[in-house]
């Protein structure tokens, strides 16, 4: 695993996707600096753009599209590209159209930053607290809530983790009923914004635990 620096760490380009475990995912959220923005990606709630979010611009494109203005970016600007463990390679490389090229391309380009992570804060000797997994019975010993918990990014409880596919679905479900999101009933709206908070508070507090820990780890060495 090579070095990289604090440097790197806060000029990176941060993404997540946000979406249910079983389908394509429904928006892409990224930041860079503390600028974040999200691309809506599944066109049923294309409409959603309109509605707009206080924390970031809200686009709607395709899955291609949206990956091709990040890799454009991340070349143009020579940034790292990063995620939180391999879920966001593994929605990439699934998406349908996406070249051969473009696949090689998002392999060897999207770093983890939880590989980093874990490696910063054993030898930091920071504990991070297991959290119930999502995927089964067992814990996740490494989750970016625990990381953020542990460097001291707050998250409002309304925020964080454990929400997410419902509120997919119940918006979902409300725009396939009234055929746009201008019509679904105000409950809908703020679970969708309340949505987009949380991928801000993933974006950007993936971004502070990696800088946190890069800084720590610099000045201990």
């Amino acid at each position: 695993m090579r070095a990289v620096s604090s440097s790197d760490w806060e000029r990176a380009i941060y993404i997540d996707f946000e979406g249910r475990v079983s389908d394509p995912p429904t928006f892409l959220g990224m930041c860079t600096g503390e600028r974040w923005s999200a691309k809506i990606i599944e066109p049923l709630l294309w409409s959603a753009e309109k509605y707009g979010h206080p924390k970031g611009e809200i686009l709607s494109t395709t899955p291609l599209n949206a990956y091709e203005l990040i890799r454009e970016a991340a070349t143009r600007e020579r940034r790292m590209i990063v995620a939180w463990s391999t879920r966001e390679i593994d929605a990439i490389l699934k998406t349908p159209g996406l070249t051969a090229r473009e696949s090689d391309w998002w392999t060897k380009n999207l770093v983890d930053g939880k590989k980093h992570a874990k490696r910063m804060a054993r030898e930091l000797s920071i504990s991070i607290a297991p959290r119930k997994s999502k995927m089964g019975p067992g814990q996740n010993k490494a989750s970016l809530a625990s990381f953020m918990e542990a460097t001291e990014y707050e998250v409002p409880s309304i925020h964080g983790p454990g929400n997410t596919a419902q509120r997919i679905l119940y918006v979902r479900n409300q725009v396939n009923r009234k055929g746009d999101f201008s019509a679904i009933s105000s409950a809908a709206k703020t679970k969708w914004t309340n949505l987009l908070s949380h991928n801000y508070h993933d974006c950007v507090g993936l971004r502070h635990v990696m800088i946190t820990l890069s800084r720590l780890f610099e000045r201990r060495t």
